[in-house]
């Protein structure tokens, strides 16, 4: 479901003409930019971040970069606070006493909100809330969270890893950084933060993209068409009449 996942397969197999990447997308009237707002998101002058990826474990192994981002968001935090900002963190594990201790640590803990795991109901609405969504991850295939911001009209900031290069094209529809890198990410954040007259553009760049290349409907033709080759490939090496996919 990613060029990315593709490649790895054609570097550990070899090219093959039946492989293909086809996206899954993502329902483009459900994620939309136009529509209900979520309560969860304080509206208030700045740029609010959304981080979804949640602490699954609370250690070393930061797969969805969370620990990069609360190092990165501490390291700065005066200039975020300066330049009213804020952040809000949800997904799995955010009720980690870890999590608490060290929101509790800032100076300015009331620019950021624990919001934990988030009903799928509320994405959209969520969505639509927020200027920005971080997607800081180590390692990836190609996450629904930034097929749905982009579907709602959101530049993101993503790590090169995995399937994100696909969906953020870099200083169009968002920003790409280094994976692990929390200054890297801070920067980043911070020259969002106080350019955000660049946002509305950006987004809809973001929203451009997923109606091309993410639109959930085009899914069932391009699977069909793929499987009609892999028919066609086998039934021309084996001389036999291809069938007709009903």
């Amino acid at each position: 479901n990613s060029s990315a996942l593709q490649r790895l397969f054609e570097e550990s197999f070899g090219e093959t003409t039946n492989i293909h990447t086809v996206y899954r997308g993502v329902n483009l009237s459900y994620f939309s930019p136009t529509g209900e707002r979520s309560s969860l998101a304080n509206s208030k002058e700045g740029v609010t971040f959304l981080y979804m990826g949640g602490f699954p474990t609370f250690s070393t192994n930061d797969v969805k970069g969370g620990l990069v981002l609360l190092k990165a968001w501490a390291n700065y935090e005066s200039e975020f606070h300066l330049a009213s900002a804020s952040l809000i963190i949800g997904g799995p594990g955010c009720e980690r006493r870890e999590l608490c201790k060290w929101r509790k640590s800032l100076n300015f803990p009331e620019s950021v909100r624990i919001v934990g795991q988030v009903a799928a109901d509320e994405m959209p609405k969520l969505l639509r809330s927020v200027d920005c969504v971080l997607v800081p991850s180590t390692s990836e295939g190609l996450p629904n969270l930034l097929m749905e911001a982009a579907a709602c009209g959101k530049p993101a900031i993503g790590t090169t890893v995995g399937g994100i290069p696909e969906v953020i094209i870099d200083n169009l529809t968002g920003w790409l950084i280094p994976p692990g890198d929390p200054d890297a990410l801070g920067h980043s954040m911070l020259s969002v933060a106080r350019n955000p007259d660049q946002l509305e553009r950006m987004g809809f760049e973001a929203r451009k993209n997923a109606e091309m290349r993410f639109d959930a409907s085009q899914y069932p033709e391009a699977l069909m068409n793929l499987y009609s080759v892999v028919i066609d490939n086998f039934n021309e090496a084996n001389g036999r009449r291809a069938p007709t996919l009903a």
